[in-house]
């Protein structure tokens, strides 16, 4: 991991029972398109095998915050919260983000 204090309070985090919100992209879109995962989240994701995972995914909110822009706009943004999930640990990074993707 790179971040190894902020890789440490994540795990403290959840072991402690909190949960925690990861974008996996690692940064907002300059497209408004998901970015490709950072390699870091792909690791995190898979050392927290028996931990479920929540996707959750945000709609709109390019609109609302660009990258490029200096404030929040007025936007419509939706917000789809699917099934739980295990990761696989065994799964290749690409196959996992592939999976990631379509749910």
């Amino acid at each position: 991991m790179k971040d190894t204090a902020g890789t440490m309070r994540i795990l403290t985090a959840i072991r402690s029972g909190f949960p925690v919100c990861i974008f996996p992209e690692g940064g907002r879109s300059w497209t408004g398109r998901l970015r490709p995962f950072k390699p870091e989240s792909i690791r995190l994701l898979k050392h927290l095998k028996d931990i479920p995972v929540l996707p959750v995914r945000i709609e709109g909110n390019y609109h609302s915050w660009p990258r490029w822009g200096n404030h929040l706009m007025r936007s419509d943004i939706i917000v789809i919260i699917e099934k739980p999930v295990f990761i696989d640990p065994e799964i290749p990074d690409q196959a996992l983000e592939s999976y990631l993707r379509s749910i």
